[in-house]
């Protein structure tokens, strides 16, 4: 990470302004830490994670388009969400390595108004990456490192050529045609697959047959449509919404805990948590999290938010 923050501080001599895309939490917020005593004061640095709450994420990208028209100078350094429905354009990409989709993206907001003839994005690679619980960015760098080895120097990541053997091999080395049929396992129906449930459901007309029943035509409809709805999730349950002490959200805070709880209070703090998986939860509870409206709600303890950078963070703010 020093190698990456020492490439992207000689960036900022040439460049206004600087996005620096990575695949995880941790390496921006790692990357955050070792590039800031090495800019000048009159480049602010930005974070942008799901760590920040969506009312601390509006105002970064607020502050940043801001700075962005008025032709100032910034770096900021982000996860992948910025990379599909935010209108910034920046003088100079840096793009962590992950699958062409991610590097596509990232490209677009590099000179995305055509304010020049062209302008550079660069790939890197960040040593040590821990992506065991994102298959997907993980097998789509690991595609893509294979055809930088194979392509030559001057081919064009993004031609549709390339493009198409990106999809080829990705969908072969990870195995993505099976999981896109969404394998299920309910308790009283077994293991199937939800396109089976929602086409020809073999399994639902074989047990209709066995238990004595003849099915009157073979148009009749046999789709499980009651257990495909029980068994679809289109985002798998795993991650718990904490409450932030950010903005307004302090107030709204203290006066949730001074004057009891309401659904429609609750319904104000939205823009103000972040959802983080049950194992962080467990580890932070006692220490960084407090339960509110009697064990209703988390909360974060306001030492532990750091409002200006990073939103949550596991070492207390100053």
């Amino acid at each position: 990470m020093d190698k990456i923050a020492a490439f992207i501080a000689n960036l900022q001599k040439e460049h206004r302004n600087i996005l620096v895309v990575l695949n995880t939490k941790h390496a921006v917020n790692r990357l955050f830490d070792k590039l800031l005593p090495l800019i000048p004061a009159d480049c602010p640095l930005f974070c942008l994670t799901t760590y920040l709450c969506q009312r601390h994420r509006e105002d970064v990208l607020n502050q940043i388009a801001r700075r962005l028209k008025a032709h100032q100078p910034l770096i900021c350094i982000s996860t992948q969400l910025i990379e599909a429905g935010v209108d910034l354009s920046f003088d100079c990409v840096v793009r962590d390595l992950a699958g062409l989709p991610s590097i596509a993206q990232a490209a677009g907001r590099c000179n995305r108004h055509g304010e020049y003839s062209c302008r550079p994005v660069y790939l890197i690679a960040c040593a040590g990456e821990n992506l065991k619980n994102l298959p997907e960015i993980y097998y789509g760098r690991e595609v893509t490192r294979a055809l930088l080895a194979e392509l030559p120097k001057d081919a064009d990541l993004l031609s549709p050529k390339v493009v198409q053997m990106y999809y080829e091999r990705y969908y072969k080395v990870s195995r993505r045609e099976e999981k896109m049929q969404y394998p299920i396992s309910l308790e009283s129906y077994g293991p199937s697959l939800m396109v089976d449930l929602l086409s020809s459901n073999r399994q639902g007309r074989q047990a209709f047959q066995e238990s004595g029943h003849e099915l009157e035509s073979k148009r009749d409809l046999c789709q499980a449509f009651g257990t495909a709805e029980a068994a679809f999730k289109a985002i798998p349950d795993e991650t718990i919404p904490v409450l932030v002490p950010y903005g307004d959200g302090k107030d709204m805070l203290r006066k949730l805990q001074s004057e009891g709880g309401s659904a429609s209070l609750l319904q104000e703090l939205q823009p103000y948590t972040v959802s983080i998986s049950q194992g962080q939860c467990k580890e932070l509870l006692g220490g960084v999290l407090y339960s509110v409206l009697d064990g209703a709600a988390l909360a974060v303890q306001e030492a532990y938010y750091d409002s200006e950078h990073k939103g949550i963070s596991l070492t207390k703010s100053d």
